[in-house]
């Protein structure tokens, strides 16, 4: 029962980090994505779709912000 939080959190936290992606202030955004994905691993689990959809957009906003190592890591971790 102690984690029934913790989508609505990593839920909350991949929509912030898509708002911001979407104004174009990559960098709250990558900081949101990064934490959503975070939590999403050490609760859920690497494979968890809540987990999946952080990493991907994560990967997204490193690729709009020209950091493509990281882009491709997120996108394949």
């Amino acid at each position: 029962m102690a984690l029934m939080w913790v989508p609505s959190w990593i839920h909350s936290l991949f929509t912030m980090g898509d708002v911001y992606r979407n104004l174009g202030v990559l960098d709250r955004s990558e900081q949101l994505l990064q934490r959503s994905m975070e939590i999403g691993r050490q609760a859920l689990g690497p494979d968890a779709p809540d987990t999946l959809r952080a990493s991907s957009l994560l990967g997204f906003v490193y690729d709009l912000e020209g950091k493509t190592a990281q882009a491709e890591q997120a996108l394949s971790a």
